[in-house]
């Protein structure tokens, strides 16, 4: 009707895009009215999970960055679709949308058609609205993805707090302890070892060394953490990704993210700078650590003594045996070596108390991103139900003029939408399952570690499936009850 009072199809695009492009910037800045007083919270799980503080300051350039990426998919998705207005004519509009060669194939015809009425008219409307139900199994598929991914990752992270500690290359002895610097009496720390591991009721002891330096390849540097044990044969924590655990003075592993940063591979020669003293090694393997973002090199401890000869271990780590008590054997290393400049502590109880905050962290998170989607399903489907009666009012008038009841309407527009939801959903579990774990890897690779196998949990995938379409379900019958102010003799009299 616009083209038939002289508007062009040009200028009906235009104003399309106006349309949008302002609800887009009413959107665009309530999301960042919500991330703002959001980022306080989140800050609050970060801190708390990794121990770092937060700084609760806006990255302009990356707001800019989302507003233009926002924006230009927008234009994009409406001048592909708006296309259509160059091809209607006043004549299509008179006819309802009918062109002149419009017979598409009838493939459910109600004769022989198997199902009952209500499903028939259902699957008709899904197979007429193809393009958008694909578009919405899509977006489905995608929130389906997240929501299953988070909610594994919690519970891989809250069942088994072993299996995080090792998939972080950490060390899970019972005691460990922190040597603050050389002992006061005649025995020093290596003595101090050999003291502890005869000690009853201990299994073994790990020294480790700890330092900041300089790693340095051609011309390419950065600095990192330096660590060290001087028995990688008695290692509990497994986090060798390629090749082996250094045996001599001249040998060391790189994390993942050092390798990449400086291009070195196993069976290269680098160098470690420290306080002026340059030592060469050769790298015979790739070990994952999350100690310093993933920037972390080990060694052997005559390595390190090698670079820094003044260097002492940092910690103690005392494995006890099965049998022993941890805080008896606590106040035992205490009292025998009051006089000596160590802090010995319960490790089993620090890494609980670590890791509890990190599978909370990880347990809100997964709320968070299920609430998300639950309202991202509540709107589409509201939208789209929304649209549909306002499009096929009449005809949901004829179809109660004839006998259907309001009920029997609702079915068919619920049998309408919620298998395109359940389809989406499905689609979503099965990425989840295929590609969880390499997506895990990905993300995880920025923080070192790429050796990282999660379980996939039927009961997660299963209550994803479950809510997703339960919401579905009552947002469409909620949606609509507006049936029942259908009235047909109203309608013939407006």
């Amino acid at each position: 009707m616009l083209e038939a009072e002289g508007y062009t199809g040009k200028q009906l695009i235009r104003a399309t895009l106006i349309e949008y492009f302002l609800i887009a910037f009413f959107g665009i800045f309530t999301g960042f009215l919500i991330s703002g007083m959001a980022s306080g919270v989140i800050g609050i799980m970060i801190s708390s999970s990794l121990g770092l503080f937060w700084v609760n300051q806006m990255n302009m350039i990356a707001g800019i960055i989302s507003v233009v990426i926002i924006l230009l998919m927008l234009f994009m998705i409406i001048l592909g679709t708006a296309k259509r207005y160059l091809k209607l004519t006043p004549l299509t509009a008179l006819r309802g949308g009918i062109q002149n060669f419009h017979f598409r194939k009838n493939r459910l015809p109600f004769v022989k058609s198997r199902l009952n009425l209500h499903a028939t008219i259902s699957l008709k409307n899904i197979l007429n609205d193809r393009k958008r139900n694909i578009s919405i199994v899509l977006i489905i598929a995608l929130l389906t993805f997240t929501s299953a991914v988070c909610f594994n990752m919690y519970y891989n992270f809250a069942q088994n707090l072993n299996k995080l500690i090792q998939m972080m290359g950490m060390e899970t002895s019972e005691i460990i302890i922190n040597v603050m610097g050389t002992p006061s009496g005649e025995l020093n720390i290596y003595g101090l070892t050999d003291e502890l591991e005869k000690q009853d009721g201990v299994e073994k002891v790990l020294r480790e060394y700890a330092g900041t330096l300089m790693v340095v390849k051609n011309e390419q540097s950065m600095p990192v953490n330096i660590s060290g044990f001087h028995d990688y044969s008695v290692l509990e924590a497994n986090a060798l990704v390629e090749g082996r655990y250094p045996e001599e003075d001249n040998e060391i592993m790189l994390s993942p993210k050092v390798s990449n940063s400086i291009n070195a591979t196993v069976g290269d020669v680098i160098y470690l700078n420290e306080s002026g003293n340059r030592q060469s090694y050769m790298v015979v393997g790739i070990v994952q650590s999350t100690n310093n973002l993933g920037r972390v090199v080990e060694t052997t401890e005559e390595g390190i003594v090698r670079l820094n000869s003044e260097m002492l271990p940092s910690n103690l780590y005392v494995y006890l045996e099965d049998d022993a008590d941890t805080d008896t054997m606590i106040a035992t290393i205490s009292e025998k070596y009051q006089d000596y400049n160590i802090v010995v502590m319960n490790y089993t109880e620090t890494l609980e108390g670590m890791m509890s905050t990190i599978t909370n962290a990880t347990g809100g998170l997964s709320y968070i991103f299920m609430i998300l989607t639950m309202l991202v399903i509540v709107l589409i489907v509201c939208l789209l139900i929304k649209m549909k009666l306002s499009k096929e009012m009449r005809m949901l008038g004829i179809y109660k003029a004839i006998g259907y009841t309001t009920w029997q309407l609702i079915l068919q527009i619920i049998l309408s939408y919620v298998p395109v939801v359940s389809i989406g959903s499905i689609l979503g579990i099965g990425v989840a399952i295929i590609g969880m774990n390499p997506f895990f890897r990905m993300v995880m690779s920025a923080m070192g570690i790429i050796k990282c196998n999660l379980q996939i949990y039927a009961i997660s995938l299963v209550g994803t499936f479950a809510m997703i379409v339960i919401v579905a379900v009552i947002t469409s019958i909620l949606t609509s009850l507006r049936i029942r102010k259908i009235v047909p003799c109203r309608m013939i009299r407006e």
